[in-house]
């Protein structure tokens, strides 16, 4: 099964799942999400912040971006995955160890965890992003 929102207007989203997709779009507040998910999952906010907490990286995309907020992706460190995050006025944090692919450029990280695998793409506009280990 999936679960999709389309839009939430001005007040935070929970999402706690165990579902194949999982997508939230919200115009005006944060999204809070605990997953253990098998497909693939989509946020989106354009004024808030984005918090995620994996139990088990996707076997499908991760997608995270806001305008206006900030992001944190927390994951295991047996994480194997592509990382592809890009914060215009903000900074990237990353506590997981990664290889780099094509360097770190002017608000831009691009890389992968252990042997690669699905992709987490994580965008700010406006805010810092952080992946962090559980």
């Amino acid at each position: 099964g999936s679960i999709k929102v389309a839009e939430a207007l001005s007040k935070a989203s929970k999402l706690k799942s165990e579902k194949r997709r999982v997508e939230i779009n919200i115009t005006s507040g944060d999204i809070k999400a605990q997953l253990n998910i098998l497909g693939e999952g989509r946020f989106n906010s354009t004024t808030g912040g984005i918090e995620i907490h994996i139990q088990n990286l996707p076997l499908g995309s991760l997608s995270a971006k806001t305008v206006t907020g900030n992001i944190e992706v927390f994951l295991p460190e047996t994480t194997s995955a592509i990382l592809d995050a890009s914060a215009i006025t903000g900074l990237i944090n990353c506590e997981l160890p990664i290889l780099l692919e094509k360097g770190v450029s002017g608000g831009h990280l691009y890389g992968k965890f252990r042997e690669g695998g699905p992709l987490i793409e994580l965008g700010a506009i406006t805010g810092n992003i952080s992946i962090k280990k559980i």
